[in-house]
């Protein structure tokens, strides 16, 4: 687990207690590709990792996360409207 301390992501430890038995390698796993699935797709569209970068990460309680910063979900929500206006059109 990395917290956002620093410059961009990562290094530091977060301000939590690692628990006993529960799995935060297969969640971080699962978050990672998740992560990749968005930042190829982003790739694909000719969006740069400067924008667009889903980090993998392991939730205190063992949850796969991936964070993103909020310009980079900005820019998903957009690419998402424009789909459902095009849908809605077609």
């Amino acid at each position: 687990m990395v917290s956002q301390r620093g410059a961009g992501y990562g290094g530091e430890p977060d301000d939590a207690v690692w628990v006993a038995d529960v799995d935060y390698v297969a969640a971080w796993c699962a978050a990672e590709e998740a992560a990749t699935e968005v930042n190829e797709a982003a790739r694909a569209l000719g969006i740069g990792s400067h924008l667009v970068r889903a980090i993998p990460h392991t939730g205190i309680r063992g949850e796969s996360v991936v964070w993103m910063r909020p310009e980079g979900v900005r820019e998903i929500a957009q690419l998402l409207g424009t789909l459902a206006e095009e849908r809605r059109a077609g």
